[in-house]
């Protein structure tokens, strides 16, 4: 009890306390009141909400990379619609969320062509895209996540009977690309953040009156979602700009900028429309 009467619960954080601050800030202090049981669901509300936050940010980073096809002219059972090596690493997910498949012309009957990943020599199926009689838009057969390796074969292939209507087969499929946890790079011009800047510190060393743009978010997906963030640190003796495209705000200021002397770092974060920023010594 505290000494007004009212009853007080404490919680102690162990840890780096400014990775503490990072993870649990906007969650406390809790806002407890009523009954002991309100109290109860407030706590454990919160606990799911900070074991959510910890979870996303020991998740990988990722970004897009997409493998596109269409195939024009005469179909040919079992020939290749679309074929694409894969340089990097990719993940082609469960059910190929964020994939789409069109033709031209309906099949008569259903459809299904295979989906095939080779590595190393061999030659494995992974799923299927597949067109009901009748439609022109496609669905996709894929149980489970598919990780590549660098120089492997993703590869659609005709259906093994082919229906006298179907053609112009044209397909997208979406893959995921893990992004490094952070890197340096040195620019020494204006230079607009990219996707695989994610998690990166941008270093300038550019002329005065330098404005660095930065880039559209994206939403809940594509290159600049929600949560991705950056950092730039001015080591020219300028002043370093940083700006927003028109339209958008910066810490709630719209079409707002930051000005980092020497020495100076900010970090930054999207949530796929705005910005928001941090500012260091």
């Amino acid at each position: 009890m505290s000494s007004n009467g009212n009853t007080q619960l404490i919680f102690t954080l162990q840890g780096d306390q400014n990775q503490l601050v990072a993870n649990f800030g906007p969650f406390l202090p809790l806002q407890l009141s009523g009954t002991l049981q309100d109290m109860l669901n407030v706590i454990a509300d919160t606990e799911e909400a900070v074991q959510t936050a910890v979870t996303a940010a020991l998740s990988p980073a990722t970004s897009t990379l997409d493998l596109v096809g269409y195939f024009l002219g005469v179909i040919v059972p079992s020939q290749p619609i679309l074929k694409a090596v894969t340089p990097q690493s990719v993940t082609l997910p469960q059910g190929l969320t964020g994939s789409f498949a069109y033709c031209d012309t309906a099949p008569t009957t259903a459809v299904s062509c295979p989906i095939n990943r080779s590595t190393a020599g061999v030659t494995t199926q992974i799923g299927s895209v597949n067109f009901a009689a009748g439609y022109t838009t496609g669905t996709f057969t894929f149980a489970s996540d598919v990780t590549t390796l660098p120089g492997d074969v993703i590869e659609v292939l005709a259906p093994p009977s082919i229906d006298a209507t179907f053609a112009g087969p044209s397909l997208g499929l979406s893959c995921n690309v893990s992004v490094a946890a952070g890197y340096v790079v040195e620019k020494q011009a204006a230079y607009t953040p990219m996707t695989l800047d994610r998690n990166g510190l941008i270093v300038m060393n550019a002329g005065d009156g330098t404005v660095n743009t930065l880039p559209a978010g994206t939403g809940t997906g594509g290159g600049f979602p929600n949560g991705w963030r950056t950092g730039f640190l001015n080591i020219s003796p300028s002043v370093l700009t940083l700006a927003v495209q028109s339209g958008a705000s910066l810490n709630g200021v719209l079409n707002g900028t930051i000005a980092l002397v020497h020495g100076q770092s900010a970090e930054l974060w999207t949530d796929g429309a705005n910005w928001f920023a941090t500012v260091g010594a």
